[in-house]
């Protein structure tokens, strides 16, 4: 058992029994539906030989979950961290799973966690790389097989960032490096006016507008930096209409390829003036 820090009435448990590894499945079933939630026999064996699985209970209630197991991935064994999910209102439950899920992985030998997010959805982009500061190694278009739909909202496509944490950072602070990482949430250089400075922006309406990107005169490569925009879905309600998803797949999709093939990669996020994410910070060459 673990106690959720600040969080009153959170506990944190390390899952092996069969009746708790269906709870983790039910509240898998409420956030993405049936063909994303595993069997229990699946939960089980990964819990027992090398994975991770955790259940958060608030004051007895269950209200998320992690779920993780071993994969080879850029040539080491890391912990793949396949789900995460809070039902209740965050209240920073997410990030309390995380850190628990990191103090276990280093217990089990791990030196890495991976995991994969929808680059498409503001409130992942924020607490990835601004709340838990990993570092986005890939972009995968169709990760998952195509399109798919869950509570969570209908996607034209499964396009993801694949993410990575190295478990020093996290340990070395006891939790302190999963904060706010401000400098790198409002870059001085952006100026949303100047085509120089933007890839993909909100155009009218809302939609999506590709802009040609080109080097800044007189920079060097690694001084080009820019921002991709992404989509406000928080006034659209749940789940988001998928011809609303879909203005935004292709065009991000084809930024991203782009980006990746020239070096870039999204290194933070940059916010609107009410504090909301806007989009992505990128920028060539980085590590944490």
């Amino acid at each position: 058992m673990f106690a959720g820090g600040e969080i009153e009435g959170l506990e944190i448990y390390e899952v092996r029994a069969g009746d708790e590894l269906e709870v983790i499945r039910g509240l898998a079933l409420k956030t993405w539906g049936e063909g994303a939630a595993d069997s229990v026999a699946t939960l089980m064996i990964h819990a027992r030989y090398g994975g991770v699985v955790l259940l958060a209970r608030l004051h007895g209630v269950p209200v998320g979950f992690s779920y993780a197991f071993p994969v080879y991935y850029r040539e080491e064994f890391v912990l793949w961290s396949h789900e995460t999910a809070v039902l209740e209102p965050d209240r920073h439950i997410g990030r309390t799973l995380k850190l628990r899920q990191f103090e276990i992985a280093s217990r089990l030998g791990y030196a890495t966690i991976a995991w994969t997010f929808d680059p498409l959805i503001a409130r992942n982009a924020y607490f990835n790389l601004v709340v838990l500061g990993a570092t986005v190694t890939d972009f995968v278009p169709d990760a998952y097989s195509g399109p798919v739909d869950s509570p969570a909202g209908s996607t034209p496509t499964t396009d993801r960032f694949i993410v990575t944490y190295r478990l020093g950072n996290a340990l070395s602070n006891r939790g302190a490096s999963l904060g706010m990482h401000a400098e790198r949430t409002v870059p001085r250089w952006w100026d949303g006016d100047d085509p120089r400075t933007v890839w993909l922006l909100q155009g009218d309406g809302e939609a999506p507008v590709l802009k040609r990107l080109r080097d800044e005169e007189g920079a060097g490569k690694n001084e080009l930096e820019l921002c991709v925009a992404i989509p406000d879905f928080s006034g659209l309600g749940r789940p988001v209409p998928a011809a609303v998803r879909a203005q935004w797949s292709l065009p991000f999709r084809t930024v991203m390829l782009d980006a990746f093939t020239r070096g870039l990669r999204p290194v933070g996020v940059v916010r609107r003036s009410d504090g909301s994410v806007h989009g992505y910070h990128m920028r060539y060459g980085h590590s944490n």
